[in-house]
């Protein structure tokens, strides 16, 4: 055994090198249960063994994402979760649950040395598999109670592993003493990272199936079984640390949540004025990972009143905790950055990281690449990586999502896109340009993602392009830059409250139409070849694989297959709107029955002759069946 790896903190009279998988085992196989299944788990056998590169750079294992389960052991995204730490060369990690090798693949390469803790023998050689050419990465297949370890260490992790305690721990109180075995092995100043879903989520009120049971709020009915997983609130989970003298902490609220975070929060920038945590919030879409998401509310408007009342930290979707039984040090989570977001579902050369932190006084965002430069081809050019000052403001795109919930929808959108014409065509400095029809116009090169989506919107009303990453090959028309507006501004709209803003349209393509007309910008057939080939182009150099489900390939398929829409909160507010008048008969006969009914079910008559009960109690349902049947409830 090599002296310096973190393997010499097992002992050697209970584990053995096994030289075919490079697990240390003990004599006997481990019977751990846990699984995601034969199927997906001989899938990332076979992966791992013709990939050449497993690393968390690899384009090639994104390539073999094909379901759920592959791009949970997959995707490049997972590893978000941990870059607001700090891992070096002199830490010593014990990761509880290594499952099958992503996280233990980014924690090796920090250059600490690892012991990755695996239950499922199995999943403990595709641990082993994935960290292959890892020198300082060890993975033992045992299970958490029963391990034997002669040393402590500086970081222990427990990643989605602590809400299977019931089950894995044998104990009368599983939960607690997994925690203070996790805390007992730790040194004087270690930490212990643990991330786990929040049971009182935002995404478990609005459509979501809990995680671990994939039935409808059990965590919130709080109909959990004794001896099955079980997630925390933000207060259930303080005291569960406090019980294991981790008194000392630091929050993060990995968003979506922590499965696949696309940003990430810390607590101390839940209330800070000046920075806008509810739009980070909302930065990806959460997922319900087992069921169609029914949402019966707009998750990124309502993180805006959330944050507002201090109930972030308590209705985010997951928790990460840093905590320790002394003061976490400086080095292991520098205090600057309070916010991080990711662009990781590009190309590996693409893919990058922006952190909001306080530096001089100031507030400024800093942009740097993951991976390094990037050296693809293709229209698009990196414009060189600067910070840039952080703007205080409303981005322009949470208009859109707030104007679906809204009466005459289809107009307010239209001014929408006329403010943002505007903004753009004062961009347009040669007169020339200014006698060209509008949708010839053009704009610089570094305009080219100049959308919605990275326009901030001050307290005095002007408007800041921000995120400036790329420069087209060549100008770029108003025609074309709308276009690709139009499109990445409705996808990145989380719920429509109602489909009236499409005015009638029946796909994208014919939406799409519509507004440059009435906006007064041409459509022609070979400005649309023009612009799906630009963007076409784009993704390419952008993507690792194409994405069917991009719009920019369903341009003909029905709205209601691109987007998702709430029950229309219109019709229940009375506010009249296109389509109201088609079923507003048959909500008044529903009124009116109900209020009969109240009157019958109050007076002595009824009591006397139940009779009566059938006269009114069969047309009030055939109206409430007609109403179900055309979706109006």
């Amino acid at each position: 055994m090599n002296p310096d790896s973190p393997a010499t903190v097992l002992d050697s009279s209970v584990y053995n090198l096994d030289p075919e998988t490079g697990v240390w085992r003990r004599g006997r196989e481990s019977t751990f249960a846990y699984s995601d299944g034969d199927d997906a788990e001989n899938y990332l056998q076979q992966v791992f063994e013709q990939t050449q590169d497993v690393s968390c750079a690899s384009d090639e294992l994104v390539r073999e994402i094909r379901d759920w389960p592959s791009e949970y052991h997959l995707s490049p995204t997972r590893h978000n979760l941990l870059r607001g730490l700090h891992f070096s060369s002199q830490d010593r990690i014990l990761e509880i649950g290594s499952g099958c090798g992503a996280l233990t693949r980014f924690l090796g390469e920090s250059g600490a040395d690892v012991l990755a803790l695996e239950g499922s023998s199995r999943r403990a050689g595709l641990t082993a598999n994935r960290c292959r050419d890892l020198d300082n990465v060890s993975v033992c297949n045992d299970n958490f109670q029963d391990f034997q370890a002669s040393g402590q260490f500086s970081v222990v992790t427990m990643i989605g592993v602590l809400e299977y305690a019931p089950i894995f721990f044998d104990s009368d109180d599983p939960v607690g003493a997994f925690l203070r075995r996790a805390s007992d092995l730790l040194d004087l100043e270690g930490v212990l990272v643990l991330a786990i879903e929040n049971r009182l989520g935002l995404k478990y009120f609005n459509g979501c199936s809990e995680d671990h049971t994939n039935r409808y709020f059990d965590s919130i009915n709080d109909l959990y079984e004794p001896k099955g997983p079980r997630t925390f609130g933000y207060q259930e989970l303080s005291r569960l640390l406090n019980d294991a003298d981790l008194s000392h902490r630091e929050w993060i609220y990995p968003f979506p949540d922590y499965k696949l975070p696309t940003a990430l929060v810390r607590e101390s920038a839940t209330d800070n004025k000046v920075l806008d945590v509810a739009t980070i919030a909302g930065h990806g879409i959460a997922r319900d990972y087992v069921r169609e998401r029914r949402p019966l509310f707009s998750d990124r408007l309502a993180w805006s009143a959330i944050a507002r009342n201090g109930l972030l930290p308590h209705m985010a979707n997951s928790f990460l905790v840093a905590a320790s039984r002394v003061p976490i040090k400086a080095e292991f989570m520098n205090n600057a950055w309070q916010i991080k977001t990711f662009s990781s579902v590009r190309k590996s050369p693409y893919r990058t990281e922006n952190t909001v932190e306080r530096r001089n006084d100031a507030w400024i965002v800093n942009k740097c690449d993951l991976h390094g430069a990037p050296t693809a081809t293709g229209p698009l050019r990196r414009i060189p990586l600067t910070e840039q000052p952080y703007i205080t403001g409303e981005l322009l795109s949470m208009r859109l999502e707030r104007i679906t919930f809204e009466p005459d929808s289809h107009s307010r959108y239209l001014r929408y896109l006329k403010a943002y014409l505007d903004y753009l065509a004062a961009h347009i400095a040669s007169a020339q340009e200014q006698t060209k029809p509008l949708g010839d116009r053009l704009l610089p090169p570094d305009h080219f993602d100049c959308i919605p989506g990275n326009l901030i919107v001050d307290s005095q009303g002007d408007w800041h392009y921000i995120d400036r990453e790329w420069e087209f090959e060549m100008p770029v028309t108003l025609g074309y830059l709308l276009f690709r507006a139009m499109i990445h501004d409705l996808t990145r709209v989380t719920v429509y409250g109602s489909f009236d803003v499409f005015a009638g349209a029946t796909n994208l393509r014919e939406f799409i139409e519509l507004v440059f007309s009435k906006l007064g910008i041409q459509c022609s057939a070979t400005n649309w070849r023009t612009w799906i080939d630009n963007e076409g182009r784009v993704l390419d150099q952008l993507l690792v694989m194409p994405d069917p489900a991009h719009p920019l390939h369903r341009l003909d398929a029905a709205l209601e297959d691109l987007f998702v829409r709430v029950a229309d909160p219109l019709a229940w507010r009375g506010v009249p709107h296109e389509g109201a008048g088609a079923t507003e008969n048959l909500r008044q006969q529903l009124r009116d029955a109900l209020s009969v009914k109240q009157e019958i079910e109050m007076s002595t008559s009824y009591r006397i002759g139940r009779v009566l009960v059938g006269v009114i109690h069969r047309p009030m349902q055939a109206v409430v069946r007609l109403f179900r049947r055309d979706k109006v409830v």
